[in-house]
């Protein structure tokens, strides 16, 4: 896996350009996300600023590197709530601020992957490039 890390970095590094997009892409998908968790405070009435849904999508994504079950289900939940606590959120109003935000986040994605999964099934990128 490691190797695998260091080989897309190279990748990455070659050209400047590349690198930028890279950058710049990652950023964008960071503040999309961290606007999701922001938008679910407002939804379920949490108020707490942008910089507090950024500690909350933080502290999530840390805790969803640890191996644990499909579709972080369980784990995903654990450490919002975990983050929620911090700011003194209720224990029963964090629980339905993370199903919620678990929902809109796991669904697309699955729907959208069985979609190019039915459409391509199992094949290499470069299959499916030729194609």
């Amino acid at each position: 896996m490691a190797l695998g890390i260091l080989e897309g970095a190279k990748i990455g590094c070659r050209k400047i350009s590349t690198l930028t997009i890279i950058v710049v892409l990652s950023l964008l998908t960071w503040i999309i996300e961290s606007m999701m968790f922001y938008l679910g405070f407002l939804v379920f009435g949490i108020n707490q600023s942008f910089y507090a849904a950024l500690f909350v999508l933080g502290v999530v994504n840390l805790g969803i590197l640890i191996p644990n079950s499909p579709g972080n289900i369980g784990v995903f939940q654990y450490f919002t709530l975990l983050a929620l606590s911090v700011f003194g959120i209720s224990t029963s109003q964090a629980a339905a601020y993370s199903i919620v935000l678990h929902i809109c986040q796991y669904v697309p994605v699955t729907v959208i992957g069985c979609f190019f999964l039915s459409k391509y099934g199992f094949r290499s990128f470069e299959e499916i490039k030729k194609l």
